[in-house]
């Protein structure tokens, strides 16, 4: 067989067929060197009926037929008809599953046909290999050089009469506004964050009496959050171990216990990912998680979900991408990022899929307030002028179980997040008719990770958020075909021509004046640690741990912009709770991106920011942002890595330190231990030292 490219100016535009078959139907095709034609036919017996043609698609050079779910495999050979042995479906998934090798070869002519009269859809994937990139999406990246083999989707078959887990539904609206102006917190937020308040106040009790016996518990106890940042699996897995140090269920260390007294935590990207897979698993251990659903989802890159499975699973995301569709929502490549990270982050069904961010407000955890409140946040773009690259002014977004919306003053209101999806106008439905299970958790915390709009323009401050867009485009984009190729997560704009009376209007970004928001990874535009929707008054917090898993350095370390551009950006807003932040030449000249800082001690009007940046304290913690594939020792290696990170070392003196930090601008604070001098002594940031 010929091995000729295929002509970079040509799309492979697979499709799909709206219709129900019957059981006992055959569907063969003949590959040719250049192209295929695929054809369809039912047929009572093995003497084909006149095939019907599907589609034509052109392609390189064929070299394996992979077919998957509810099939009953007949035989793949060159003669469709013969006596040739069955092929199993194990035996097509293994060969498929692993990297080509030279036992590969090539089949011109394909035959199966299924007898499962309840099938769902019917899948077909092509690998090729190709002498040059097929695209310039592959080609932009350098893995995808010459002679890769890489799946092609040629045809989805989706019976018309079976709904998805992941569809929005249609409900009768509620009687309550569904539109709010952003003056405090939604009364749902505000008795969580009272009660939760409450029960937090116990822990960290115990957890001063524990650490030091000098620290006072008398008093107002300060509201503590944790804003775990965005940097991918990275950022997950050194989270992870964060998380793990705090978790008095799940260490032994001197900080543990803290998570137990956390009153809010927000992540941002990979940092979402890890808020999203404990609170929509109703806060397991991270010991568990490691164990029981990311170590082995992690060992299969991004594109082989569920493993020995992956191709069951890819037909049920794509199933769901298309009856999201058919049910008249638009989909976009968020829809299928996100259910592909959700069959690595989420227990359950098809990955998760019936899950969304407000049914986590339904979990026991949640309803006895032994969890902080989780906030997810992502970043607005002005597609309607053209913009495809947020601007670093742009417009922050959050999602809670609660509400979605943003405090910023060109919004400065908030929905109900269970009616996301819903059309309004004016803060009214548009019909009698409102919106549920749009905020599938999944395509929540796919917003959170879309880099897809780094893709625009290649700045240079983007780095590995470049790269990892050009990368996951590749692997997502030939499925991806099949619906659009827009690279924001869309949400039909709940402010359209709402006015609140909080906002201030802004002609340059005129959110309300347009029916659909475009959303995206706020980490790229460098705000990658979410701190800001803890610098809101209402929320009272007084203690932000941030841990920084930012790749900002050649060599993958943070160097504290991300703190920089939010001290820049909250003093543009008018937040003037947060704490001086050097810019980053200084901090990597005083070594601030290497130790834990406390950044605010000197002044009572801020908050603290106890800074926990990545550092390879057990292992080398700078992998990649493009790094998809994780061994279950990797994975183990960066959590303890994580860990570390929390502890500064497993040191046990350093959990007075912490301490210190956290009862610092206390009412007690004249109360400290008297080691407490020589910890603000050597984390404490002071201008101009």
């Amino acid at each position: 067989m010929s091995n000729a490219a295929l002509p970079p100016s040509k799309v492979l535009v697979p499709g799909y067929l709206n219709q129900s078959l019957v059981p006992s139907t055959f569907i063969y095709g003949h590959i040719t060197q250049s192209s295929t034609s695929l054809q369809v036919a039912h047929v009572q017996s093995q003497k084909s009926t006149k095939p019907v043609e599907f589609s034509k698609w052109e392609a390189c050079h064929f070299w394996l037929v992979v077919v998957a779910s509810y099939i009953h495999y007949r035989r793949i050979g060159s003669n469709p008809f013969s006596k040739e042995p069955c092929v199993s479906p194990k035996k097509l998934v293994a060969v498929v599953t692993v990297p080509a090798s030279s036992y590969f070869s090539p089949i011109s002519d394909f035959v199966l046909s299924y007898d499962y009269p309840n099938h769902v859809s019917l899948f077909l994937v092509v690998s090729i290999r190709c002498s040059q990139c097929p695209s310039s999406s592959f080609c932009a990246f350098p893995s995808f050089g010459p002679k890769m083999i890489f799946p092609i989707v040629l045809s989805l078959l989706v019976s018309s009469t079976v709904a998805s887990l992941y569809d929005p539904n249609a409900v009768a609206c509620p009687s309550e506004s569904l539109v709010r102006d952003a003056r405090g917190l939604s009364n749902k937020e505000e008795e969580y964050r009272v009660k939760r308040k409450a029960t937090a106040d116990v822990y960290l009790k115990a957890w001063l009496r524990k650490t030091h016996r000098e620290f006072s518990t008398s008093g107002e106890l300060p509201t503590i959050a944790l804003a775990s940042s965005g940097g991918s699996y990275r950022s997950m897995l050194a989270g992870a171990g964060v998380v793990q140090g705090l978790d008095a269920r799940d260490s032994n260390v001197s900080t543990s216990g803290l998570f137990q007294a956390l009153t809010y935590h927000a992540g941002i990207s990979g940092g979402s990912w890890l808020l999203s897979s404990l609170a929509g698993n109703n806060y397991p251990t991270i010991s568990s998680l490691r164990d029981g659903l990311w170590a082995p989802a992690l060992a299969n890159t991004l594109l082989l979900p569920g493993g020995a499975s992956f191709a069951g699973n890819i037909i049920n995301i794509i199933h769901d991408m298309v009856s999201k569709e058919a049910a008249g929502y638009d989909t976009t490549i968020v829809d299928l990022w996100g259910r592909l990270l959700s069959y690595q982050l989420l227990s359950g069904p098809s990955g998760g899929a019936a899950k969304t961010l407000s049914g986590i407000a339904s979990s026991n955890s949640f309803i006895s307030h032994e969890v902080p409140y989780p906030i997810i946040t992502a970043i607005g773009a002005r597609v309607w002028d053209g913009e495809c690259v947020p601007e670093f002014n742009g417009t922050s977004y959050e999602f809670s179980p609660y509400e979605f919306g943003s405090w910023d003053k060109d919004v400065s209101a908030f929905t109900p997040t269970q009616y996301l999806g819903t059309s309004l106008r004016g803060g009214k439905p548009s019909t009698q008719t409102c919106t549920t299970n749009y905020d599938n958790l999944g395509y929540i915390f796919g917003t959170s990770s879309n880099i897809f709009p780094a893709l625009c323009k290649n700045f240079p401050t983007l780095g590995d958020g470049v790269d990892l867009a050009f990368k996951a485009e590749a692997l997502l984009n030939q499925i991806h075909q099949i619906v659009t190729q827009e690279k924001y997560a869309h949400y039909k704009n709940p402010f359209y021509e709402y006015k609140s009376e909080t906002q201030t209007f802004n002609s340059a970004n005129n959110v309300s004046a347009h029916e659909q928001l475009s959303l995206a990874d706020g980490g790229i535009t460098e705000q990658n640690v979410p701190i800001l929707p803890f610098l809101q008054p209402a929320r009272n917090v007084s203690v932000i741990i941030a841990n920084d898993n930012s790749g900002d350095t050649e060599d993958n370390w943070p160097n504290g912009l991300s703190l920089y551009i939010t001290y820049m950006e909250s003093a543009a807003l008018g937040l003037d709770r947060m704490p001086f932040i050097p810019p980053p030449d200084e901090f990597i000249a005083k070594g601030l991106n290497k130790k834990a800082v406390f950044f605010g001690c000197e002044d009572m009007k801020k908050v603290t920011i106890v800074y926990l940046p990545n550092r390879n304290w057990t292992t080398e913690s700078n992998v990649s942002t493009t790094d998809m594939q994780y061994s279950y020792q990797d994975t183990a290696a960066l959590i303890e890595n994580g860990l570390s990170i929390v502890t500064q070392g497993k040191d046990d003196e350093w959990g007075v330190c912490m301490g210190c930090a956290i009862m610092g601008k206390s009412t007690t604070a004249n109360k400290l231990p008297r080691e407490c001098k020589s910890c603000f002594e050597e984390f404490c940031y002071v201008a101009g030292v």
